[in-house]
């Protein structure tokens, strides 16, 4: 394969590759999640032992940070966390596998 682009999305971070190989074009995107997920932790770790989730007036309170890169690469595996519901969003946030990604200690 054979690189033919690359551009990289200055919001995101996200870097979109293009190879060609014969008459097939290969799109490859990548991002570097561990600085956000570093910062999940520390906002993870920052909370109080009493913090608790409960009503809130306003929007309520920040339990998680998804980068871009680990939703598109759900969405690639046929989970788009944009379309859960409520139910479905707290089961994926609960789950231990993607611990990193909650900001906030607690169960949802």
């Amino acid at each position: 394969m054979k690189l033919i682009s690359e551009e990289t999305d200055p919001f995101s971070g996200i870097t979109t590759q293009y190879f060609a190989n014969g008459s097939k074009v290969t799109v490859r995107k990548l991002q570097n999640v561990e600085p956000a997920l570093i910062k999940n932790v520390q906002e993870f770790n920052a909370h109080s032992s009493k913090s608790r989730f409960g009503k809130k007036e306003g929007m309520g309170r920040k339990v998680a940070s998804i980068p871009p890169a680990v939703i598109e690469k759900l969405a690639a595996e046929g989970r788009n966390i944009l379309t859960f519901t409520d139910q479905q969003m707290k089961d994926f946030l609960n789950d231990p596998e993607y611990s990193k990604l909650r900001t906030a200690p607690g169960r949802l």
